[in-house]
């Protein structure tokens, strides 16, 4: 890709974050309300994540985003559906260099304690009463399963456009390598990712460039959006 195609491609996604962001700060609260608590979203997300041992989502901006917030209670309740799983959240562990890792959170009190970070984002410290907390990076964490992203827009293709710093494409990309080598003859098996949409964050077309990761599934108020399968 040439310098101009690279530049006019950035101005797209740029020129498409302003128009999601305008028109998801026009959304009546009761709409946003509605959509980021509709049982079906819950359930459908739920459904997909129930096979999985160990989970990593996001944890929600205070606004303009769907919240997480009953989704990542859900996963931490000792209820039969939900026992057993391990829950992951991210944190920026380097700004500079765009990097984050996943924490392991233990109950909903670890969970509600959390103090705000960057964009008002909660964020796990680095250690849990007075020890190092597991980050999915640790050869002892157990393996991602599925990773639920955020995003700005996502279309029926599966492209997501993230807010611009690049945080999860570049994990994705090396979390997807390998954390443990694999043995001789085995492949790296790239963990599935969940999107969670607002109904207005779907768009037509995402613009995207070769180093952009794919989403595996989206889910919103009423659809869920998964690759077709042929018999």
């Amino acid at each position: 890709m040439s310098m101009i195609q690279r530049a006019s491609l950035q101005a797209e996604k740029k020129a498409m974050r302003l128009a999601i962001f305008s028109a998801l700060s026009q959304i009546p609260e009761s709409s946003l309300r509605t959509q980021c608590t509709s049982f079906a979203t819950l359930l459908l997300a739920v459904m997909m994540m129930r096979p999985s041992k160990t989970i990593s989502c996001y944890l929600s901006m205070p606004t303009a985003e769907f919240d997480t917030s009953s989704l990542v209670q859900h996963i931490l309740r000792e209820v039969p559906s939900y026992s057993g799983k391990n829950l992951l959240v991210p944190k920026i562990v380097d700004r500079k260099l765009g990097l984050m890792d996943f924490f392991m959170i233990h109950n909903e009190g670890d969970l509600d304690s959390l103090p705000g970070g960057l964009w008002g984002i909660r964020e796990p410290g680095y250690t849990y009463k007075g020890l190092p907390r597991l980050k999915a990076t640790d050869r002892d964490c157990p393996l991602i399963d599925v990773i639920i992203v955020p995003g700005v827009a996502f279309d029926k293709s599966f492209a997501r456009l993230g807010h611009g710093k690049g945080f999860y494409d570049r994990y994705i990309r090396m979390y997807s390598q390998g954390r443990v080598p694999p043995k001789l003859g085995e492949m790296h098996v790239r963990k599935i990712m969940i999107a969670l949409a607002l109904n207005e964050q779907i768009v037509e077309k995402v613009p995207t460039e070769e180093h952009d990761e794919n989403v595996d599934i989206i889910v919103t108020a009423s659809e869920l959006h998964q690759p077709t399968r042929h018999s």
